[in-house]
């Protein structure tokens, strides 16, 4: 398919390419559509998008990528997408595709959301601060971040009057996607670099010592593995805010369940040192060794779910 192939379509309103034998894409193909509000790209082979290549479908209300072949969506792909509605992208080679939600520290004291692929809808961020408040005393908030934007206002963060430590930021359970047959094939997940430390700690001020296996944290998180790559084996750590019953799920590129730890039911505390961590030898249900690989895990405590991402390496 040639570049500039739809130049002179400025009136376009819906263009439908599915089920042909499409791989790739060319750059610009869908430049100047400003018109268009249906695209259907469904049941090609398609294994990448260019980041930004559909930023100038301003008006585009439905986007139907499912049956292809994507294993990641690139930075930027559903910027000014303020009036999608419908948003179709399963069975693709991995399923759900993951849309990564971050923060993001913009100087001293002040951090934004950031959703590095462009938010497919409008979300509604809950944020915990650690150590801290926002200007008005609240270290429980929601955060913005409409529909086709990338980052969210930027909010600004003291110090809790009296301590020391650093100030961190971090995200909790995350907006639910809407309904199926609107939006389906993605899953939207934490980033695996969060907390995030947004105010350091005070330089040669005393540290207050504190048994970390007694302390009760503020909220659920799962945070990422260690090793990350690894080989033959890593461990999962994680923290709970109350009692819960915990199984972590693991996944291949392809949804696959591979392996499902029971961990049984877990008191409030951290479970972030290798002795207390969750623990996965690399292999799955019948004891076989798993391929090279990117690999998914969930983690279930009570109602609370988060996913991350690990890559084993041989």
């Amino acid at each position: 398919m040639p570049s500039g192939l739809f130049d002179n379509n400025s009136t376009l309103v819906t263009l439908k390419l599915n089920e042909n034998q499409l791989s790739s894409l060319p750059s610009g193909i869908f430049d100047n559509l400003r018109t268009l509000k249906w695209l259907h790209l469904y049941k090609n082979q398609l294994s990448s998008l260019q980041s930004g290549m559909f930023s100038d479908l301003v008006k585009l209300q439905e986007l139907k990528l499912y049956n292809n072949q994507l294993s990641s969506l690139p930075d930027g792909i559903f910027e000014n997408l303020s009036f999608l509605v419908e948003l179709l992208l399963g069975n693709n080679a991995v399923d759900p595709l993951p849309i990564v939600v971050s923060l993001e520290k913009v100087e001293e004291g002040q951090f934004k959301v950031v959703v590095h692929t462009g938010a497919p809808f409008y979300m509604n961020i809950p944020i915990s601060i650690n150590n801290g408040s926002t200007n008005d005393g609240k270290t429980n908030l929601s955060v913005e971040i409409h529909k086709g934007k990338i980052t969210s206002r930027t909010v600004n963060v003291v110090r809790t009057e009296g301590t020391t430590e650093a100030v961190t930021v971090n995200i909790g359970n995350l907006p639910s996607i809407p309904a199926n047959y609107i939006h389906y094939g993605y899953a939207l997940i934490t980033s695996a670099d969060l907390p995030l430390e947004i105010i350091p700690a005070i330089s040669g001020a005393p540290t207050k010592v504190t048994n970390v296996a007694l302390t009760i944290p503020n909220n659920n998180a799962l945070l990422s593995n260690y090793p990350n790559p690894f080989n033959p084996e890593t461990w999962l750590p994680y923290q709970l805010s109350t009692a819960s019953d915990v199984t972590i799920t693991i996944y291949n590129m392809r949804g696959v369940v591979v392996r499902r730890l029971m961990l049984g039911h877990q008191k409030a505390g951290f479970y972030t040192s290798r002795p207390r961590a969750a623990h996965w030898d690399g292999r799955n249900a019948i004891g076989e060794k798993v391929a090279t690989g990117v690999y998914f895990y969930t983690f279930k405590a009570g109602d609370w779910t988060a996913t991350r991402k690990m890559l084993i390496r041989k």
